[in-house]
């Protein structure tokens, strides 16, 4: 089994605003029993009253929060570009879903037609659907939204790059409803 080793941030070499905000960090908890890592986009590095800190913020109801919580420390890593499919999949996955097992693997399409959608009503549908324990999903969103509303695509993209199960197409125009819905279905694989 790998151990942890402490590396002091006076060799450490990157750029924070890369690496946290756009390629994002692994955070990982735990003991030699049982351990949990996820994807970080939010945190940052640097000195606190003369001392080097590191510090992450992270949502109440993520698995990881809970061994942070027991073990009283955490690690930060950024592996490359050659990981990215494995830190998408830390990013859409919980451990606590993975202790999960369903007698069928079935994929689930979530169809939803975006027209101006406010934003506090799209994250929290976005949230709510990224909790479920049932991991097998997609989330289609076909975007009819006008000019005044790129914030509904800017959101979608930011989602759709920490969770690969969101897919998103922004519509050429507005098609109601049943347009859009029709466009969220071709979109589904599920």
């Amino acid at each position: 089994m790998h151990t942890f080793q402490k590396i002091t941030p006076d060799i450490v070499e990157i750029n924070p605003f890369e690496k946290i905000g756009k390629d994002w960090m692994l955070v990982t908890a735990g003991n030699e029993e049982k351990a949990n890592t996820m994807t970080a986009s939010w945190g940052a590095l640097g000195q606190m009253w003369g001392k080097d800190a590191a510090f992450v913020v992270i949502r109440q109801s993520r698995f990881t929060k809970e061994f942070i919580d027991r073990e009283k420390k955490f690690s930060l890593s950024f592996p490359g570009d050659e990981h990215r499919n494995l830190m998408k999949y830390l990013g859409a996955v919980s451990g606590r879903e993975e202790e999960t097992v369903f007698s069928r693997d079935i994929k689930i399409s979530i169809l939803v037609p975006l027209y101006n959608t406010p934003e506090k009503f799209l994250r929290e549908m976005i949230d709510s659907v990224r909790a479920q324990t049932y991991k097998n999903w997609e989330l289609c969103l076909a975007d009819g939204s006008d000019d005044k509303h790129t914030d509904v695509g800017r959101i979608c993209r930011e989602y759709g790059k920490e969770d690969g199960r969101i897919v998103y197409k922004k519509l050429e125009k507005n098609l109601g409803i049943s347009g859009n819905t029709n466009m969220c279905f071709s979109m589904a694989d599920g």
